[in-house]
């Protein structure tokens, strides 16, 4: 009965969390008149209270510092809003001009043959759908594609119709400009009053999460719109010299689109291609896309890297996801603000604990660590590519960090998911013998024991007595016995050499021991087993008063300080927590540097 309360309750928290997201979605659809100009000024905020903050420092009053600042950057958005009204104001008639229409019917040539073609099969009773033309009337689709309908509705009839959304617009514009004054202006007030709001016992993780969105946000719409810009700059030039009409719009619509990640650069070069198609021909149309080609991989491989190191902190793929989530929310606004609203998105997700599953859904860090894929690739039985996963972590990183953060990890979690019977025995066998044929096939060979020092001493007869000796006894199973054999491997450079003794052999073992004192190291790895290890302790300090005895509570340490002073007063001298640590125990630095440059002249003098 007591099992099925966690489950229960997590189901209610995952009830509760898809209904306030689906509460909050809704409010977003729902106040998008209000909340699009609330994003709007925002963003704008962050931009523009740089250069007001700058201006500030030189003495002048914050008020003015804003307004300046405000008033320059408005005029810069009006000049080009104007110009591109302008340009698209006279686009259509240049479209509609009577000289490009043999040009579109030359290009309309293949796609009237198709369907002839199609029409030819259905003559022959193939049913290829009823919805293609009758014959004979494929070149009356043509002039009206390109000259419109002759008798439509003139200009004037549409004027109440523009009335009413030339109103909203400037009513929005207003509202935007004035938000983004007085946000600039009570900056300070504000991010007080969302701390309070928050409240004040998460008061360090808002306050690393404001400056980290501030920060964060302001440089990716900074350099985001340079990058911008000069592929608009480029785009202008080059159709330009194409010789592309309008170039000017086509050049500051790829830097409007832009912002839209991935897909946006190809929107914008879609117009002007069609364009350059009708007008020119398909040789001009491929030189459009060249130089959107040229532009793009230029911009995104070598200006973007430098400028943008990490990124914004969103993962690719999401990316396209959340674009697609605020265009179907706030449409073309929404497509435009996607990046900035979800770097936000992450920011909180990082820093506030309820709302991590942001950080974690869309944020651009890897999902899984590298002991928790490498464990459940092993369960999915990819052992390939467990193997590629622990190959590329040993040519980045120290062996003894792979042994201690990738392999040790996973034969706890193993251990600890049998206890709670989430795993089979056959399961974790299955972790258990792959790990040791990676220990004996592959990372024996890569890993710390180099071209081998116990081979060459082997041959030396005498001069291959190590410099530690060191009993290992697994404590509680086969977990642990491979422990101990990560644990000689690591050794092995240091001239340590480790036997493997199973409990009921370590008090002969040691008695016997013909080399003076010998190091005993039991591995006890959690959960539990903890009883066994003290047992060990005290039969070996009974069998020998001088022996050192360590402990490796390997992949514990929440719990290990709870378990010292029990294993202290069984008879250990020291517990370990990582197979690093353990070695440090066995031989500290001096004597391990000793120990090397001594193996290093026995083979020498061999």
């Amino acid at each position: 009965m007591a099992s099925s309360v966690p489950s229960t309750s997590g189901l209610q928290r995952a009830f509760y969390t898809l209904g306030t997201l689906t509460l909050i979605t809704a409010v977003l659809y729902f106040a998008q008149v209000v909340l699009v100009p609330l994003a709007l000024a925002v963003l704008l905020a962050f931009v523009l209270t740089m250069p007001a903050s700058w201006l500030e420092q030189h003495g002048l009053h914050r008020v003015v510092s804003v307004l300046i600042a405000a008033a320059l950057g408005f005029t810069i958005l009006g000049a080009v809003f104007s110009v591109a009204a302008l340009e698209i104001r006279s686009l259509p008639t240049t479209i509609n001009d009577p000289q490009y229409k043999d040009n579109v019917k030359r290009i309309m040539e293949p796609l009237r043959g198709l369907i002839k073609q199609i029409e030819e099969l259905e003559k022959a009773g193939l049913h290829m759908g009823d919805t293609a033309p009758p014959p004979g009337k494929h070149d009356e689709v043509i002039p009206v594609i390109v000259q419109g309908d002759k008798q439509g509705p003139s200009v004037l009839s549409w004027l109440p119709s523009l009335a009413r959304p030339m109103l909203d617009l400037a009513a929005q514009t207003f509202l935007v400009v004035v938000l983004t004054i007085f946000i600039m202006i009570q900056r300070e007030n504000l991010r007080d009053r969302l701390i309070r709001l928050v409240g004040k016992r998460h008061l360090p993780g808002t306050t690393r999460a404001l400056d980290d969105a501030a920060h964060r946000v302001s440089r990716y719409l900074l350099l985001q719109t340079g990058t911008n810009a000069m592929v608009g700059f480029g785009v202008t030039a080059g159709l330009f010299l194409i010789g592309v009409p309008y170039a000017l719009l086509w050049g500051m619509l790829a830097t409007a689109l832009r912002f839209v990640p991935y897909v946006g650069i190809w929107v914008a070069a879609a117009l002007p291609f069609a364009l350059s198609l009708v007008m020119f021909g398909w040789l001009s149309a491929l030189l459009v896309l060249a130089v959107f080609l040229a532009l793009e991989l230029v911009i995104a491989n070598l200006v973007e890297p430098l400028l943008f190191g990490h990124g914004t902190g969103v993962a690719p793929m999401m990316l396209l996801v959340v674009a697609a989530f605020w265009a179907w929310l706030w449409g073309p606004l929404g497509l435009l603000l996607s990046t900035p609203l979800t770097v936000c998105l992450v920011v909180i997700g990082k820093y506030v604990p309820p709302l991590r599953f942001f950080d974690v859904l869309l944020g651009n860090a890897p999902p899984l660590g590298p002991s928790d894929r490498y464990y459940q690739r092993l369960l999915a039985g990819d052992q390939d590519e467990a193997t590629e996963l622990v190959q590329e972590q040993m040519t980045n990183r120290p062996p003894e960090e792979v042994y201690d953060q990738v392999l040790l990890p996973a034969l706890v979690r193993a251990r600890a998911d049998r206890a709670r019977e989430e795993v089979n025995a056959e399961e974790e066998r299955q972790v258990v013998r792959t790990t040791r044929e990676l220990l004996e096939d592959v990372l024996a060979h890569m890993g710390p024991v180099g071209p081998t020092k116990a081979g060459a001493a082997a041959g030396n007869g005498a001069a291959a007595r190590p410099a530690v000796r060191v009993l290992g006894c697994p404590a509680g199973g086969r977990e642990d016995e491979l422990a101990l054999r990560m644990l000689g491997q690591l050794l092995q450079p240091m001239g340590a050499e480790l036997e493997i003794v199973p409990p009921r052999r370590l008090e002969a073992k040691v008695r016997s021991a013909a080399d003076g004192p010998v190091v005993v190291c039991i591995a006890v790895l959690p959960p539990g087993r903890l009883s066994h290890a003290v047992a060990l302790c005290r039969r070996v300090r009974s069998a020998a008063h001088d022996a050192k005895i360590l402990v490796g509570r390997w992949g514990d340490r929440e719990e290990v300080e709870k378990l010292r002073a029990q294993l202290l007063k069984a008879g250990a001298d020291d517990v370990g927590v990582s197979l690093l640590q353990t070695r440090r125990q066995i031989l500290p630095p001096e004597e391990a540097q000793r120990a090397v440059a001594a193996a290093a002249g026995q083979l020498a003098r061999g």
